[in-house]
């Protein structure tokens, strides 16, 4: 029992500890838990963030792509306007130029025609002085008469008088003297004032001629200025509207400008940025690699720890049965110690014996609520621990599918090259056999050699033939041997080029998976690393395409070497079976001659011995030859695995090179729809100013016509006025000389109303200067309108002019943009025709190429068979033993015909013509064969 409680007091201790270690497991496990959460939790975020960014970052590229083009059209717009504003520089320039020397033509003809007004205006007041003389001397007769009125009043005073009638008849002579003298005076005054009077009209009509003259010039004068005037207002009107567009593009200038400097800030900024991630990247990279090994340490230490909780627990499983096992035997003692205190009562052990077993009770009854606790904490541990253990193993089972799906890769690699080794195996044997007829044809040709060795002249062409097939077929061996071990390489490269990539990708998901577990944190700070990181990214497929495309070309290189090869290979083919045709006709021929020669060779069976000798020979001959056969097949083997390989390189090529023209070709179908729209846009902006253009002139038109006929009718209406002023001035002229005649021949008796007429005449004289002055005050008044609507008519005049050049201007230009257009369609044309042409050229080259494959399967299929055909009849011809005894009757008679020696017979030489014999008679057929034993030689009776 003491050693029981020790037991348990040792129990308690351990449990406490193991409790104490749980407690700091699971706040360890939870920790983790809650960072492991954490971390989905940020990477999640930090995904919803990325993809954000990366449509951002797409929205942004595609904004900046939309900027740059936008930029080079301000760009090639602003070339254009500045082309623009030079030409209507020089043509302001011109206008100037023009405008100066017209404004001088003006100025000097305005100084001639106020030189005119001068001299107009000097005679005007020439005739107004000789008019006031002849008013003065007018008066001075007015005050005669009025004299000789007085005088002849104080004579008839004087005659009423009584006065002396003497003096009265001297002064009525005096008077009639006097009124004689005075009528005299009155004529010559008539005769000048009839005088004057011709010289007034004439100096009026002069003056009237003068004046309209002047008018005339005065109207031409004013219309030039008007038209000089408004072709310098809409002169300055254009150059004020080039100036404000002007203004508008250096402003549009200016503000691109600062949009390129803060791009180009911004490009700076993010590359620093960019760099600054890198280097975080990397430091990030180094923490994430100390964290993961710290991780995979605490992985390893939870482990340890699990296995030896796991441990513990089975011990205390182990230990919980003991003391189950021993309260059991506790209470079958306890039942036997009762029955014995039954059969034996009042011993005094059995008292301490119950004190003992109450005292255990106690303390089994206070261990059984303490054990219950520690195996729910405990069962609760498990779930948590086996619910962690879950997830490791979910984690591994995803990496073992990860691994699974990279072996059934292997395997299918490893399939794929199976079958291209079975392939290349079944190519080998086609070559083999082929190689086997070329083989036989050179030994049929040496047979020849030897049954023509009569015919010298004919050995030695057959001789050179030997030796350039013989060098040719070298030449085809080295180059095959050097393209397999380059294709071999190649794949090889590739390969291995495959697997590291394929060890590479999986090393970098394993990083990535670890860098996002601890990289959520930072994700926010890098945004403009990211960004960058996508321009980086960018530039580096730039650069791989362009690896691509010069990969591409070099494939479409090896392809077209590829293809020279095999056409170079068909021909040697063809030249090949026309040979193995003529060496099969001569071997009919000569097995024909060889049956006829089998009964002469018969009869000379006594040199069997030696025949045999040389059958030995020959059969160590065929062994080497047989051996140098499987080198040869081996070598076939190898060429048509190169050939296999060079076929799937050349599909493959071919496939590329097919997926990169489509590629292309669709680019190059956007790019010429992209022009079609442009091109369509344009036109519609063409007709859009067409039309503007043609309803502006319209309007100019309809405005220049009406203020025309406006200044007409003005024009008119001056003139009526004019000509009305001129009518009352000329009526009144004729009421004067008519008043003036009328009181020149009344003068005499009416006398008294000369006063009247000549105050008449003042007054006349003075409204007439009034209405003199108020006419030339109109008239200046009238001219300065005229003067205006001039101006306004030559600046209209300008404009329109303007607008017709800025019309034709704009016309050249439409014209220049419409041959522009015109080039761009048929350039689009001449690219489509590329394009069809190339496409057309690569569907012949493709259908080309798929009739040699389709004449290659066909010619491989027909080796198989014949290389099948030929093995067999191998095969039945090698057990044959009357074959050598033909061979040997074949010799000897060879040999008494030639008249060759045994020495001669028995070198090499011998051996390798019996050998090549030997295989050019393999080829009979078995009927042939089965004949030929059916039959009996006359000699063999006695050769047994």
């Amino acid at each position: 029992m003491e050693e029981i409680c020790k037991e348990l007091d040792e129990i308690k201790t351990e449990m406490e500890k193991l409790k104490a270690e749980y407690k700091i497991k699971t706040e360890l496990c939870e920790s983790l838990r809650k960072g492991y959460h954490e971390q989905q939790q940020r990477i999640e975020e930090a995904k919803v963030q990325i993809e954000k960014q990366t449509l951002e970052l797409n929205s942004k590229s595609e904004e900046i792509s939309e900027l740059k083009n936008l930029y080079e059209e301000l760009k090639s717009n602003l070339h254009e306007k500045e082309l623009s504003v030079r030409q209507l520089s020089s043509v302001n320039e011109k206008l100037r130029i023009d405008s100066s020397e017209r404004l001088q033509q003006l100025e000097v003809e305005n100084k001639n025609l106020v030189l005119a007004l001068d001299e107009s205006t000097v005679r005007i007041e020439s005739l107004e002085l000789k008019i006031h003389a002849c008013d003065k001397e007018i008066e001075g007769l007015k005050r005669l008469l009025s004299v000789s009125q007085k005088k002849f009043t104080e004579a008839e005073q004087k005659a009423n008088d009584q006065g002396e009638l003497r003096q009265r008849d001297g002064i009525i002579l005096r008077l009639e003297e006097e009124k004689r003298s005075i009528g005299e005076q009155l004529k010559w005054k008539k005769e000048q004032f009839e005088h004057l009077e011709e010289a007034y009209t004439n100096l009026q009509g002069k003056f009237q001629s003068d004046k309209e003259e002047w008018e005339k010039e005065k109207s031409l004068l004013i219309d030039k200025i008007c038209s000089l005037q408004t072709s310098l207002d809409s002169q300055i009107r254009i150059s004020e509207g080039l100036q404000a567009q002007l203004q508008i593009c250096n402003q549009a200038l200016a503000h691109e400008e600062s949009q390129r400097k803060h791009l180009e800030a911004q490009l700076s900024e993010s590359k620093l940025c960019m760099e600054n991630a890198f280097a975080e990247c990397e430091e990030a990279k180094s923490v994430i690699k100390g964290l993961t090994a710290k991780r995979d340490e605490e992985v390893a230490a939870l482990r340890c720890t699990l296995r030896t909780k796991d441990m513990l627990s089975r011990e205390m499983e182990l230990r919980y049965q003991q003391l189950e096992q021993e309260n059991k035997e506790l209470q079958d003692t306890i039942k036997e110690l009762r029955e014995d205190q039954i059969n034996h009562p009042g011993s005094v052990s059995y008292s301490k014996l119950r004190n003992k077993l109450r005292g255990l009770e106690k303390v089994h009854g206070k261990c059984l609520p303490v054990l219950k606790a520690r195996e729910s904490e405990w069962s609760s541990e498990r779930e948590k621990l086996t619910a962690e253990l879950n997830g490791c193993i979910s984690a591994l089972r995803c990496k073992d599918e990860q691994v699974r799906r990279l072996q059934v890769e292997l395997e299918s690699a490893n399939l794929m090259t199976e079958i291209s080794k079975e392939e290349n195996s079944v190519l080998f044997m086609v070559l083999r056999a082929k190689l086997y007829e070329d083989y036989s044809a050179l030994l049929n040709a040496k047979c020849e050699m030897q049954f023509c060795i009569k015919s010298e002249d004919n050995i030695f062409p057959l001789q050179e033939q030997l030796k350039t097939r013989y060098g040719v077929l070298d030449k085809a061996n080295v180059d095959i041997k050097d393209a397999c071990a380059h294709e071999e390489v190649a794949w090889l490269k590739k390969r291995v080029e495959t697997l590291e990539c394929m060890e590479k990708q999986h090393i970098f998901l394993e990083e990535e998976l670890e860098r996002h577990k601890k990289v959520v944190e930072e994700s926010f700070s890098c945004q403009v690393q990211l960004k960058e990181q996508v321009m980086e990214m960018k530039n580096t497929l730039k650069d791989e395409r362009q690896h691509l495309q010069v990969d591409l070309e070099k494939s479409k290189s090896d392809l077209s070497e590829a293809i020279s090869e095999k056409i170079r290979i068909r021909t040697e083919m063809q030249s090949w079976k026309s040979i193995a045709e003529r060496l099969q006709v001569s071997l009919e021929e000569k097995q024909r001659i060889s049956q006829e020669m089998e009964f002469s060779l018969l009869a000379q069976v006594e040199t069997e011995k030696t025949l045999q000798q040389e059958k030995d020979n020959l059969l160590r001959t065929v062994e080497v030859q047989t051996r140098k056969m499987g080198d040869l097949q081996q070598q076939i083997a190898l060429l048509e695995h190169k050939m296999v390989r060079k076929e799937e390189a050349a599909n493959a090529a071919q496939v590329e090179a097919e997926e990169t023209f489509e590629q292309e070709r669709k680019h190059y179908v956007q790019i010429l729809d992209q022009r079609n729209s442009v091109i369509k846009n344009f036109e519609k902006e063409q007709e859009s100013m067409r039309h503007k253009l043609e309803s502006d002139a319209i309007g100019r038109e309809r405005n220049f016509e009406l203020q025309k006929e406006k200044l007409l009718l003005f024009l008119r209406e001056r003139d009526q006025k004019i000509e009305d002023l001129q009518g009352v001035l000329i009526s009144q002229e004729k009421d004067l000389t008519l008043a003036a005649v009328s009181s020149l021949s009344e003068a005499i008796e009416k006398l008294v109303l000369v006063n009247g007429l000549n105050e008449a005449l003042k007054e006349a004289e003075y409204l007439t200067n009034k209405e003199i002055q108020v006419k030339n005050s109109e008239i200046i008044m009238l001219k300065e309108e005229v003067n205006r609507l001039a101006h306004l008519l030559e600046l209209q005049a300008k404009t329109f002019h303007c607008s017709k050049e800025q019309i034709e201007q704009l016309e050249a230009l439409l014209e220049a943009k419409n041959l522009e257009i015109k080039k761009m369609s048929a350039q689009s044309g001449e690219e489509r025709r590329r394009m069809v042409d190339a496409i057309q050229r690569l569907e012949s080259e493709k259908e080309g190429l798929l009739v040699d494959v389709k004449k290659l399967s066909s010619e491989r299929q027909e080796l198989l068979v014949y290389s099948e055909r030929i093995s067999n009849q191998l095969y039945d011809y090698a057990n044959e033993k009357k074959l050598m005894t033909l061979l040997d009757t074949i010799l000897q008679s060879c040999r008494e015909e030639n008249g060759f020696s045994m020495d001669m017979l028995e070198s090499n030489t011998a051996c390798n013509h019996t050998i090549k014999i030997a295989d050019v008679l393999v080829h009979p057929t078995k009927e042939e064969v089965e004949e030929e034993n059916d039959k009996r030689s006359p000699l063999k009776e006695l050769n047994h």
